[in-house]
């Protein structure tokens, strides 16, 4: 019974945190946790054209030239869609965590702008409502 009891209180509160945010501790931020994941966008993006350079560059000037295959290139880039992606996925976990400063908000949106994810999908626009909500709380505002 103290499980539910426990449960339900938490449910009959949940509406006034959400009516009164002014009141809300402010949020700490974890900077390791944004250094590793600035870490992790790095290294991904370095990852990524390292591999087109190495890999499928080559193999698309191969092609282009004569002295290689449509297939050789076509699979080259298939297997770059997978750091593509990996990349992409860096880029959104970072954007998506709280900035720690207000520079840090100016690097979410450079690399969210170098990666093209601000690109009006409902993602898209929950990322920038939490870029708006990094400014507001870094400015000192906290309604929208």
């Amino acid at each position: 019974m103290t499980d539910r009891r426990a449960f339900l209180s938490g449910l009959m509160l949940a509406p006034v945190a959400l009516v009164a945010p002014a009141i809300a501790a402010p949020m700490a931020v974890d900077t390791t946790a944004w250094s590793a994941a600035l870490s992790a966008v790095a290294a991904t993006h370095s990852a990524m054209d390292a591999y087109y350079n190495d890999h499928v560059r080559p193999l698309n000037d191969a092609h282009d030239n004569g002295t290689g295959t449509y297939e050789a290139a076509a699979a080259a880039e298939g297997r770059f869609d997978t750091y593509v992606d990996v990349y992409a996925d860096a880029v959104k976990a970072l954007v998506m965590m709280p900035a720690p400063t207000i520079a840090d908000i100016a690097v979410k949106i450079e690399w969210g702008l170098k990666d093209w994810i601000f690109d009006g999908t409902s993602e898209a626009t929950r990322m920038l409502e939490l870029i708006a909500a990094d400014v507001r709380r870094l400015g000192g505002s906290v309604t929208a």
